[in-house]
Formats: structure tokens, C-alpha cells, sequence
């Protein structure tokens, strides 16, 4: 039987944020150009559902490494002690390659950071980083939504 530790709801918030494109390897902003940055919350208690849509109508030349990632969540991911990370699932996805469009998303929100790691599954079933430029994400639109929780 579960135990109940409080009937209080001790936060409730809505808002907006702006997600962006960045690498596990550091910025990337003087590579990409954005027509679309658009992000909702509502945090309820230890939980944030999010929305979010980014279009971008320039890609090129990002000077860092890493897997690419949606950063700028309102509010820090909490470390999962068992059971591991939230995943958020996505829409119009057409800033991403139709290879990884055509296999599930391995995405996760990351622990102890405000981000989405992008990952995809391969045919074979092998996770994968989208870690390629003009290969993985270029020119396009990525929408989504998903629910994390925070501290």
C-alpha cells in the first residue's frame, strides 16, 4: 500500500521559455538562425510538462561536438535515483533526418542539466546520438512535448 506524505500542493506555475539547439560539446549558437522559438510550461508540484517548437531557416558551420541536444528547459531535470530519465515525444520533426524519423526516439531529458539529449534508434535497434551536422539536423522543424521532474 502507498502512504500519502502531504495533500498540499506546494507549487503550481505556467509559462514560457525559449528552447534552442546546443551540443553536449558547448554552444552553437553562431550556427544556426531561428524562425521559431517557442516553449510552454506548466509545473505542477515536482513535475513540468513542456511544450515546445523550433523552426530553424539557417544551419551551418556549428563550431562545437557532441550530441546535439534541445536546451533552455524552465527549470533544472532532477536526477532520477531508480527508474531512469522522462522522454519526450515528438511531432513535426522535419529538421531531423528521415532516417531517424522512420525508427523510435531514444531522447531523454537529461539529469541534473535543462536538457534534451537527442538520440534515435538505428533499423538495427542501436541507440545512436544525433551527433552529425547536415547528416542528423539541419533546416526545419522539431515540435514536442513531454514532462520531467524537478527538484
Amino acid at each position: 500500500a502507498g502512504s500519502m506524505a502531504s495533500e498540499t500542493l506546494d507549487h503550481y506555475e505556467e509559462g514560457t521559455w525559449t528552447p534552442f539547439l546546443s551540443r553536449a560539446g558547448g554552444d552553437i549558437t553562431s550556427g544556426v538562425s531561428y524562425s521559431t522559438q517557442n516553449g510552454e510550461y506548466t509545473r505542477i508540484g515536482n513535475v513540468c510538462h513542456i511544450w515546445f517548437d523550433i523552426s530553424t531557416n539557417a544551419f551551418s558551420s556549428v563550431d562545437s561536438s557532441g550530441t546535439f541536444q534541445i536546451a533552455g528547459l524552465p527549470f533544472t531535470v532532477e536526477h532520477p535515483v531508480v527508474g531512469g530519465y522522462g522522454a519526450p515525444s515528438f511531432r513535426a520533426q522535419s529538421a531531423i533526418s528521415t532516417t531517424y524519423r522512420a525508427y523510435n526516439s531514444s531522447s531523454y531529458f537529461n539529469g541534473n542539466t535543462t536538457n534534451i539529449e537527442l538520440y534515435w534508434f538505428t533499423s538495427g535497434g542501436v541507440e545512436t546520438a544525433m551527433d552529425t551536422e547536415s547528416t542528423d539536423i539541419g533546416v526545419g522543424r522539431l515540435t514536442g512535448s513531454g514532462f520531467y521532474y524537478v527538484d
